[in-house]
């Protein structure tokens, strides 16, 4: 966010400007001081006056929405609050590093409609507006993705081939696991604390038990789940109720039970590691994606013991995505597109599930080729929903919950059902009645059809 005691004097007289500065990882200590420096001399030097800096550190270019002073200048800008003429930036790559150039290109666009230029005065280009100069910027934007992307792809490699050596690559370890370093030599080295980074790039780090009474709690857990039968959420409250604690101080949750770490060792079935492409949302990797390497973390319990734990969380893992997508079909097929209550009262995976594994209920019936109806306020009158039933009879001369789901310009099946208690009772106040397959419906609604 932009800083008050990064204002800078502006002086009198000049062009009105702002500076934007970015650096994207905090190993980078001087980078914002050096970008400032560097747009001082060149205002200076080109007759600007900065009136003050926005500043985004430790983010990564790749996408907007994680960048807050980025927000608030194009807020600013977009809002009618802008006190300033120009944007000045050191070079593209500090504007942005978006995937898709376009994407740096529209916002500079957007601050062009509202009179703001964008200036990049580290590069070639600077503040030109010849024909080479928009054909250069273009370029530079596309070398500023492709650098992230390249970068992305051959750290990915490197932590792919660093974790089929058995080297731990991913942050924090679960509970009762902890880090030590392994010097180049392969002797042991020091146990890390939560937050500390091995220094020696020649060292490498690996998982190794930890505190004796954190691997016993993780063997009482094996114990109630696998030979008592115990739920992980009652296993969490009796483990609260006893002023048990996570790896941090933190109150064991009901997932925490379930899976107290994540290692090969004690994962809960169905659980699928994630995998974050650059600039994107999480998404869950497939088996054949995984890396595993036996031993390469301890194990806390016996393979017994485990097995027995697995047995009883597997009922409650969530199926594979074929599974959902299956079971949702299923559900179409006879109820048509429902609500998640609907959904849960029908006894297939919890919606929750699908709004994992697809983003949203709607994605998952998506799918399978269902397409929702459109959203409609929960405090739709009932006069205004059931004549839209009675439009819907007009164009298809029939009612059925197929019907209803389908058409985008009534409310879903389902909401009807919870404002009428059935869809029953909202086609007998329509005045459409179903009586058997000889006499295939008995229909009185003149007095809607003239709505």
């Amino acid at each position: 966010m932009s800083d008050p005691a990064q204002l800078v004097d502006p002086g009198r007289g000049g062009i009105p400007a702002v500076a934007y500065l970015r650096m994207s990882t905090s190993r980078q200590p001087d980078s914002l001081a050096h970008q400032q420096a560097a747009i001082d001399a060149f205002a200076r030097d080109r007759g600007y006056r900065v009136l003050r800096a926005y500043a985004d550190s430790a983010v990564s270019g790749v996408v907007a929405a994680t960048r807050p002073a980025f927000r608030e200048l194009l807020g600013a800008v977009l809002g009618g609050r802008a006190d300033f003429a120009a944007v000045l930036v050191y070079d593209v790559s500090r504007w942005g590093r978006f995937q898709d150039p376009d994407e740096a290109a529209h916002y500079e666009f957007l601050a062009a409609c509202e009179g703001v230029r964008i200036i990049y005065f580290a590069e070639a280009f600077a503040e030109g507006q010849a024909a080479q100069d928009v054909l250069m910027k273009g370029l530079k934007r596309s070398m500023a993705a492709e650098y992230s992307r390249d970068l992305g792809a051959k750290i990915a490699r490197a932590q792919a081939r660093l974790s089929g050596m058995g080297h731990w690559q991913h942050g924090p370890p679960g509970y009762a696991l902890r880090r030590r370093l392994m010097n180049a030599d392969g002797t042991p080295g020091a146990i890390l604390q939560a937050g500390q980074r091995k220094s020696d790039p020649r060292q490498h780090t690996v998982l190794v038990k930890g505190p004796a009474r954190e691997v016993a709690v993780v063997r009482r857990l094996h114990q109630l789940c696998g030979a008592e039968d115990m739920s992980p959420a009652a296993i969490a409250d009796l483990l609260n109720r006893e002023g048990v604690r996570a790896t941090g101080g933190q109150v064991v949750g009901r997932a925490g039970a379930a899976d107290p770490r994540q290692s090969e060792i004690c994962r809960r079935p169905g659980h699928r590691p994630p995998t974050y492409p650059l600039g994107g949302r999480r998404r869950d990797q497939p088996a054949q994606a995984w890396i595993t390497v036996p031993g390469a973390a301890p194990a806390l319990v016996s393979r017994k013991a485990f097995e027995a734990t697995q047995a009883v969380l597997r009922p409650h893992a969530t199926p594979e995505t074929p599974d959902l997508l299956e079971a949702l079909r299923a559900v179409a097929e006879v109820h048509g597109v429902v609500g998640e209550g609907r959904l849960k009262a029908l006894g297939v995976p919890h919606y929750r599930a699908y709004r994992v594994r697809f983003g949203s209920l709607r994605k998952a019936f998506a799918a399978i080729g269902c397409t929702p109806g459109r959203h409609f306020p929960k405090r739709m009158e009932e006069t205004e929903m059931l004549q839209g039933l009675a439009r819907l009879f007009e164009r298809a001369d029939d009612l059925t919950t197929a019907l209803i789901d389908a058409d985008p310009d009534v409310p879903s099946a389902d909401h009807y059902r919870r404002r009428f208690g059935t869809l029953a009772e909202a086609f007998a106040q329509l005045g459409f009645v179903r009586i058997g397959a000889a006499e295939a419906r008995r229909v009185a609604i003149r007095r809607w059809r003239a709505i």
